[in-house]
């Protein structure tokens, strides 16, 4: 079983994925309520699958401690792993057309979420080559340490999402 390799589109789209841990929403009152409605439907999607990234990754890590997982499971989760980054890449390049409808912190913060989004997309796909290019022995250090940066990034992308969100909320951006 092989997993395909990211495309450069999909590293372009995951690089998009930066999102500003501040407020997305530019106070425009009367127009800018149906645009920051907009941006807060597509951050909730990212929080949606940002989520489900650090999920996959967290269990993913874990399976690198057990002598008992297969390559197959391993295989398996990169897949899912690989899909919410490339879905979270389409949100942000979404999000990155809004940009000029953004506050100054919310693009601060879409970068920040896009630097994110690269560094997960790069390990996704040096952990699908190294599988691809040797199941048997995926519990070397590099392997591990690759998987443990995707957790981390992940980890970290949603939780900035998560307070992107409340701090919306908070503002009265619904």
């Amino acid at each position: 079983m092989q997993l395909k390799s990211m495309t450069g589109r999909c590293f372009l789209m995951a690089a998009l994925v930066a999102l500003p841990v501040t407020s997305f929403a530019a106070s425009t009152p009367v127009a800018g309520d149906r645009e920051d409605t907009q941006t807060l439907e597509l951050m909730k999607n990212l929080g949606f699958a940002a989520n489900d990234a650090a999920e996959q990754a967290a269990v993913l890590e874990s399976a690198t401690f057990s002598t008992d997982t297969t390559w197959e499971v391993h295989a398996q989760k990169l897949q899912a792993l690989k899909d919410d980054v490339n879905e979270m890449g389409r949100i942000v390049s979404r999000l990155q057309e809004r940009r000029n409808a953004l506050s100054a912190a919310g693009r601060d913060s879409l970068d920040h979420v896009t630097a994110l989004l690269k560094e997960m997309a790069a390990n996704s796909q040096t952990a699908i080559q190294f599988l691809n290019a040797d199941q048997q022995n995926f519990w070397l250090a590099s392997y591990k340490k690759n998987v443990g940066n995707l957790a981390t990034e992940s980890a970290q992308l949603a939780n900035s999402v998560g307070r992107t969100i409340a701090l919306d909320k908070a503002h009265g951006k619904r």
